[in-house]
């Protein structure tokens, strides 16, 4: 079925009009492996300047244990082919991976536009393919990258073989440069979901505003204190230890957060520095559900549960294998 855009463009002449002059009927950018980029390129025209809400879901098979040596080594140099030479795939890997190229292609067209995002939800079934796609992102414009308008960050990646040669491979090439997204500097987020995805995550921790004084007074300024618009956090599915914050950030995380009215944790364990870190609780004045499940050891989930204060929790969800709680 048409989208109702395209729809109501076509019922006649006048309506065909009215629609390509009203861009809030284009705001709804859905991208997937049969999408037209053509399509893709003249809907981001006819939204102009409107926030944009992106949905960008391709499924390209992903991969298994059985994944054949060649196969694995081709989809590592198509991320790096990616990475190194803007988004272009030559014959041979456009073929094996035309939906990569299409999620390529379709970011090429809406990174200029970050900063109209209003919500980007990214879900891909290659873990190669959405590392590349969080560096594309990361790199644009490094001076001035910013989403000032981005509410809701959706990242999703369902591949159960994670191969991390892919990783290692970018960190060394790039560093944490390579998931640094939108330049750290999205101050309307508020909902925030990752599977399976690395990030930089000082995206969450928020900075210290400079407090400029225009008084010559000598009193001292008061306390600035920082945070987040954060209401929602979902972290599940961090298979390698590198996917996790640090004990130091995810608690920076929260206590930058008491707006916080959403946790879940799964499958993803903060280790402390050290067995003698001390971290002071947190106070999540506004925490009514939190979900932990799937960790590897309890006592991770035990740590995690001592270091929140939540007076206000009302739905509390455990679920942990072959664990008496």
């Amino acid at each position: 079925h048409a989208p109702f855009p395209v729809l109501v463009s076509h019922v006649c002449q006048h309506w065909r009009r009215v629609a390509i002059d009203t861009p809030q009927l284009w705001t709804h950018i859905g991208v997937d492996e049969t999408s037209n980029i053509e399509e893709v390129k003249e809907w981001v025209s006819r939204a102009k300047a409107c926030p944009l809400d992106i949905n960008i879901d391709i499924d390209d098979g992903g991969s298994d244990d059985d994944y054949e040596a060649e196969k694995t080594t081709l989809a590592r140099a198509c991320a790096l082919s990616i990475l190194e030479y803007g988004g272009q795939l030559d014959g041979e890997q456009k073929e094996c991976f035309n939906p990569v190229n299409i999620l390529f292609d379709s970011l090429s067209l809406l990174i200029p536009h970050m900063k109209q995002w209003q919500k980007l939800c990214l879900q891909t079934t290659s873990f190669p393919a959405m590392l590349a796609a969080i560096f594309q992102i990361s790199v644009y414009d490094r001076a001035n990258a910013c989403a000032p308008l981005l509410e809701e960050l959706w990242l999703c990646c369902t591949d159960e073989y994670v191969d991390p040669r892919v990783y290692n491979a970018m960190m060394t090439s790039y560093g944490e440069q390579a998931f640094k997204l939108f330049g750290c500097r999205t101050p309307l987020l508020r909902d925030v979901s990752l599977w399976g995805v690395p990030i930089d995550y000082d995206l969450l921790i928020p900075k210290p505003k400079p407090i400029l004084s225009t008084s010559p007074s000598t009193l001292p300024l008061p306390p600035n204190q920082p945070f987040h618009n954060l209401k929602v956090l979902e972290l599940t599915y961090m298979q390698l230890p590198e996917f996790r914050p640090t004990y130091t950030q995810f608690s920076a995380i929260l206590r930058g957060a008491p707006l916080l009215e959403r946790l879940k944790v799964s499958d993803a364990c903060f280790t402390k520095e050290s067995p003698e870190q001390h971290v002071a609780p947190v106070r999540l004045p506004s925490l009514r559900h939190l979900e932990l499940s799937d960790f590897a050891q309890q006592a991770d989930a035990l740590e995690l549960i001592r270091l929140l204060h939540a007076p206000a929790l009302d739905t509390l969800y455990l679920a942990f294998e072959d664990e008496d709680y």
